[in-house]
Formats: structure tokens, C-alpha cells, sequence
């Protein structure tokens, strides 16, 4: 945050931000999603394909960001690679602490890297997720049956993997509340496709151009 000014690129390669409200201006913000050097006019921020992206909460996020006065347009690119979290998987991470059950850990961070190694391990006690379903996700990179950003281009596509996705957790988890075609609705006529049809990019390339230039 602090270096954000002198910066004029912002890479945010991995993970799923979790960090406290960053006062910005005269209002807090909640930055978990989007590169912090936003907040910067002058800075590009790139969200890598490490990264785990929840649509609702990067949308929310860019409207807050927006409402302060600061122009994200032609500043902020996500890599068509980046994993999507969907509010299933929110909802697997709970069912998933109740199923470990036990105390909760207060490092967050620690809930990240057991759900890096895997999901699925048991370890006879809760692991203290904060329920973003950001281990779930991971877990979906990991076995490559996860849905990425591009998948949103394709709605033929999607619907049919969406679909298969969630199926395959009522079978793990059993059948759990949850309007699968609402959601596929919701994201194939939305704005996601339309917004993050200009923002999305292969970032590797992109920062290549950029460095050579």
C-alpha cells in the first residue's frame, strides 16, 4: 500500500487477497480481489492466473473503487487463466469446516495453504476457513476440473461444466441448497462477460510487451 504511489504496475500472481479495510481517501475499502495500486491513478493492476476470483466481489469491489472517483478503465486486466470462485464453493467451505468440525485457528493465512495442499485432507479438527471458498477453488485448479475465466466466453461450454462441477459436490457433500441455473443465468447474461471481455487478457504476453517497451 505504502509503495503504491511509486509503482506503475500492480501484479497480484497468487491467492486470494484477504486482508483488513484499507482506508482510502475519505472512505474504507474493502480491497480482497483487486491489486491495492489501484488506488493509484497513475498504476496498472494485473490479476494473475494464480489468482481465485469471486465475480460478485470483484465487481462490488470496482464499483467502490469507482464511486471515489478513481478510473479503473483501461488500468485493470484479469488473465484469462484466473480461476473463478462461484458462491458454491462459499458454501462447500462450510459445509467442509462443519464436517472437520473442532476449534477455529486464527491464522488466516493458514486456511489458504491447507487449502493449496488439499481439500479433501482430514485432520480430525476445523482448519479456521474464512468460507470465501478459496480452498474449494484451489482445489478445483489443482485436479484441473475448476472453470477459468475464458470458460465465461463460452456459454456452451460453461453451462455444461458448471453443471458438472456442482454435481460432482452433492455427490462428495450431498445435495445442499444451491439454484445451479440461476447461477449459470447469472453470469452468461450479466455484465461479466461484457465487462471483462476488454479487461481480460493473456498476461503473459501483455507483460512481456511491457517490459520490452
Amino acid at each position: 500500500m505504502l509503495l503504491s504511489g511509486l509503482a506503475d504496475r500492480r501484479l497480484r500472481c497468487q491467492s486470494h487477497i484477504i486482508t483488513p479495510p484499507r482506508s482510502v481517501m475519505r472512505s474504507v475499502l474493502m480491497s480482497y480481489v483487486l491489486p491495492i495500486g489501484l488506488v493509484n491513478p497513475n498504476c496498472v493492476g494485473l490479476i494473475g492466473n494464480g489468482v481465485v476470483v469471486h465475480l460478485p466481489s470483484f465487481f462490488e469491489e470496482l464499483d467502490a473503487l469507482e464511486s471515489e472517483g478513481l478510473d479503473c478503465a483501461n488500468r485493470l486486466f484479469i488473465s484469462d487463466r484466473a480461476q473463478l470462485v462461484f458462491d458454491f464453493h462459499q458454501i462447500v467451505d462450510g459445509l467442509k469446516e462443519v464436517e472437520l468440525g473442532g476449534s477455529r485457528y486464527e491464522s488466516e493465512s493458514f486456511s489458504i495453504v491447507l487449502g493449496y495442499l488439499c481439500e479433501g485432507l482430514m485432520w480430525g479438527c476445523s482448519i479456521g476457513t474464512t468460507k470465501k471458498g478459496i480452498g474449494p477453488a484451489y482445489s478445483g485448479k489443482a485436479s484441473r476440473s475448476g472453470l477459468r475465466v475464458h470458460h465465461l466466453f463460452d456459454n456452451g461450454t460453461f453451462a455444461a461444466k458448471f453443471r458438472k462441477l456442482v454435481e460432482g459436490r452433492y455427490k462428495r457433500y450431498g445435495h445442499f441448497e444451491y439454484d445451479t441455473e440461476r447461477e449459470i443465468l447469472r453470469y452468461q447474461v450479466g455484465s461479466a462477460c461484457s465487462v471483462l471481455s476488454s479487461q481480460t487478457h493473456e498476461l503473459l504476453c501483455l507483460s512481456r510487451n511491457w517490459l520490452r517497451d
